[in-house]
């Protein structure tokens, strides 16, 4: 127990949703429905945008200004407008907007995205993306010898080869890898389950029930309630905090429904819900910071408060904090990418 100094943050839906840092994959379960998108995405949200300024093709925070790609940049007015009215006013910075010549619509786009799905038939294939900051489409492949078989995948999809940029990315995986007893309990900090290490995401109340969130795979089996025990920091002592009661299962139908064909499951979150076991105290909306960013630091020197919620967009700069890096920050470079686990069928929406 202790008492800490709060630092208000502003932290992003993409912020809360990445702090896990775990230390194996475990098995995952499936199912033969769909899982529903609660809330709109950000390549949504573009296309809202676009259809109130056609020409619209993207955009990105550079520096204090928001770049936005236009097939037309003499529609710089409408767009501004159509931005305002989709993602309200305060997403224009104090160095407004400033038109860039684009090639390609955001409909456009999208279209051409959800066709491409194929893809990841491709052994190799590390992501897919619309990048906003280059009004082009990407994936993104292990080996250069992947190439040729990607953009035959591509033509017969029926996506133009100048629309899509092929880049060479490591493999993701799910990794399997504040680290003291604390109370309450926070976001970043460590837990246990079964023998595996995992992190606090953040805490929240659902449906009326106190718990926490952690990525689905940091469960028994990634997709589906096993009733998974957690522990925090350890299976020592009289540590345990909670139990999994939410974890939606893994889907080929889900995979179809975003354009993704091939022998993939697919969800639109790594992420389940944990029930909080009775006697436990907990911090609504704090996350544990360190005392240095970006060094590895796990001494807790103060806490962040989430105040609110959003889409992130390229180039707007975000943290996490987890058990094994600590506080870590960065600026997003890809938003709502399509991502293939590495040795495993899933692919995250």
């Amino acid at each position: 127990m202790k008492d800490k100094p709060r630092t208000i943050l502003v932290l992003t839906l993409l912020l809360v949703t990445i702090t896990i840092i775990s230390t194996a994959m475990p098995a995952y379960a499936t199912n033969s429905r769909p899982s529903v998108k609660p809330v709109k995405d950000i390549d949504e949200m573009f296309d809202d945008v676009a259809t109130i300024s056609p020409a619209f093709g993207g955009m990105y925070l550079d520096g204090n200004a928001l770049k936005v790609y236009l097939t037309d940049p003499s529609q710089r007015g409408v767009a501004e407008q159509a931005i305002r009215a989709v993602f309200g006013r305060e997403r224009v910075p104090a160095g407004g907007v400033q038109a860039v010549q684009g090639t390609y619509g955001f409909h456009q786009l999208h279209a051409w995205y959800r066709q491409m799905g194929s893809v990841f038939n491709v052994q190799g294939v590390v992501y897919t993306d619309m990048d906003e900051r280059a009004n082009r489409l990407t994936v993104a492949v292990q080996d250069q010898a992947l190439v040729a078989p990607v953009r035959d995948e591509l033509s017969s999809a029926g996506v133009p080869q100048d629309a899509v940029n092929i880049v060479l990315s490591d493999p993701i995986y799910s990794l399997a890898t504040l680290q003291s007893m604390v109370r309450p309990i926070q976001g970043g900090l460590q837990i246990q389950f079964s023998n595996f290490l995992c992190s606090i995401s953040y805490n929240a109340v659902r449906g009326g029930v106190t718990g926490f969130v952690t990525a689905s795979h940091c469960t028994d089996i990634q997709g589906g309630v096993e009733n998974t025990l957690y522990y925090q920091p350890l299976t020592a002592g009289n540590t345990f905090i909670g139990t999994e009661t939410v974890d939606p299962l893994y889907s080929r139908a889900t995979c179809n429904a975003a354009g993704i064909r091939g022998n993939h499951i697919c969800r639109y979150s790594d992420t389940s819900f944990e029930q909080l076991a009775s006697g436990v105290t907990q911090t609504l909306g704090a996350i544990e910071r360190t005392d240095s960013v970006n060094t590895g630091s796990l001494t807790i020197a103060g806490s962040f408060r989430v105040t609110s919620e959003g889409a992130s967009l390229v180039g707007q700069t975000v943290n996490k904090v987890g058990r094994t890096t600590g506080w870590s920050q960065g600026q997003v470079t890809n938003t709502c990418v399509n991502t293939g686990v590495s040795g495993s069928k899933i692919v995250q929406l």
